[in-house]
């Protein structure tokens, strides 16, 4: 979990299941979506009571909520796309 920005979306939400899947594919599995009903979900929730039930993005371990997410995402996104450059991984390493 990470390495990973991990996305809480609502299951029961087309569109946000549409969006959620499209913020994975395009960060090449670097998003990790997690549907609001679930064990792990609850867990987060119950750290942040706040943000129960809305779309929310933990990354580099902060919550992000409300237009936020789409800016965190295309960060991760991005970053997730740069970890995969031979050039970035030699500088890191």
């Amino acid at each position: 979990m990470a390495n990973h920005a991990v996305l809480l979306y609502r299951q029961t939400c087309p569109r946000c299941r549409f969006l959620s899947r499209t913020a994975v594919v395009l960060s090449g599995r670097g998003i990790r979506r997690v549907p609001n009903d679930t064990l792990e979900a609850a867990e987060l929730y119950e750290r942040h009571g706040e943000v129960v039930g809305k779309l929310a993005v933990l990354h580099r371990g902060r919550l992000h909520t409300g237009r936020r997410v789409f800016a965190v995402g295309a960060l991760a996104i991005a970053g997730a796309w740069l970890a995969r450059l031979p050039l970035v991984r030699r500088l890191v390493a």
